[in-house]
């Protein structure tokens, strides 16, 4: 199905404050968005935070999730410019064990723009996975068929693309580089 075809489905899309992607958002996927944010879209899932994300998803009957990253967010930018910067907070460690992870996959494409959509892309599918284990919201996630979903938004263009998609456009591009 066609994300533009099914703008009458409720989504939640799970945001970073400094990627200022409400506006965004709903011109693409329409009114019925609703959001969570945190630093970096990096949650912190206690019991507490994983029920009552839940009772929120049934309230407001979402049938997707989103996590979203906005590749001109200066959050994730430094670490292409200065991947050994201080770690001093759990996002960071996340987004900087992805760099260490993909650096030799990047290391090969021409800009800085790839490099950082590879990045992003990478450091959302780890959250991504890292919410669908969670012992009570991802098996409830899993239980009531909730799809969740990683997007890659570039302001250049305005456009989204999946985090997957991303990955894979890396992975030839790379490939091609070295080849």
């Amino acid at each position: 199905m066609s994300i533009d075809s099914e703008n009458t489905k409720s989504r939640l899309f799970l945001v970073c404050p400094n990627g200022f992607m409400e506006v965004p958002v709903r011109e693409k996927f329409g009114d019925n968005s609703y959001f969570f944010t945190a630093m970096a879209v990096f949650f912190e899932w206690d019991e507490a935070s994983q029920h009552n994300l839940m009772e929120f998803v049934q309230r407001r009957n979402i049938s997707e999730i989103y996590f979203v990253g906005n590749l001109d967010n200066p959050l994730y930018v430094k670490f292409i410019d200065n991947p050994v910067i201080p770690l001093r907070v759990p996002w960071e460690r996340q987004l900087a064990l992805g760099y260490t992870d993909l650096k030799t996959e990047i290391e090969g494409l021409a800009g800085a723009k790839m490099k950082n959509k590879m990045l992003l892309a990478d450091y959302l599918e780890r959250q991504m996975s890292f919410l669908k284990a969670l012992p009570v919201l991802g098996s409830y996630l899993l239980k009531e068929d909730i799809k969740i979903n990683a997007v890659v938004y570039d302001p250049a263009d305005h456009s989204f693309q999946s985090a997957t998609k991303v990955s894979f456009q890396g992975k030839l591009l790379s490939g091609i580089c070295y080849n």
